[in-house]
């Protein structure tokens, strides 16, 4: 289950991320967060989608829009007991290009990221 938690000094990001080959590529494409990279292998996708992952956390977290694109995305907000966002259902995103794609691995990537 794709899930982030705050606490007041880490974030942690729960996703599951799909791998797809596209042409001599493999693409890592994380759905709930519209978040994607490619790379020749798989290990290699995987490797730069959490890569593109911290880049994102780092700078939506420096520009105060984490939890407006969170938002944006369909993702709920529950604060009690800690603060917590859970996907919009999987039905109501996009896939895009992706529909007729074989996917070969789904993985499951998980960050903490320390929060100012």
């Amino acid at each position: 289950m794709n899930r982030i938690q705050h606490s007041k000094s880490t974030t942690t990001i729960s996703v599951e991320v799909v791998i797809f080959k596209e042409d001599d590529n493999y693409v890592a494409f994380c759905p709930a967060l519209n978040l994607s990279a490619y790379d020749s292998t798989i290990q290699g996708a995987k490797d730069a989608f959490e890569i593109n992952m911290k880049i994102f956390m780092d700078e939506t977290r420096r520009k105060g829009t984490f939890e407006r694109y969170l938002l944006k995305l369909g993702w709920t907000l529950r604060q009690q007991p800690t603060i917590e966002y859970s996907q919009p259902p999987i039905n109501s995103i996009s896939f895009g290009s992706m529909v007729n794609k074989k996917i070969e691995k789904v993985i499951n990537s998980k960050m903490s990221f320390q929060t100012c």
